[in-house]
């Protein structure tokens, strides 16, 4: 998680800031929704790469690859500068 804090402490923006016991995917994924129907910008603080993407040990879809899927899916576009901006 310290790929994000490095936005912790930007003017305007949001990290879900839980603790690790109060933390779930269904947490995170609604939180995820609540910022696409603002709709709110994303920053991509993690590098899109395969060890990111893709949990090796358990054969699945990482959580940051299931965010960047469901943003994606909400009409949000990559931008130059690492954001995901809903393309109207």
């Amino acid at each position: 998680m310290g790929d994000i804090a490095v936005t912790k402490n930007w003017p305007g923006h949001q990290i879900l800031d839980l603790p690790p016991e109060e933390w779930t995917p269904p947490v995170n994924k609604s939180w995820i929704q609540g910022g696409i129907d603002r709709p709110a910008p994303f920053y991509k603080a993690t590098p899109e790469i395969h060890r990111f993407l893709w949990d090796s040990f358990e054969n699945r879809a990482t959580v940051y690859s299931d965010e960047l899927k469901q943003i994606r899916q909400s009409g949000f576009k990559d931008t130059y500068d690492n954001y995901l901006l809903h393309g109207e």
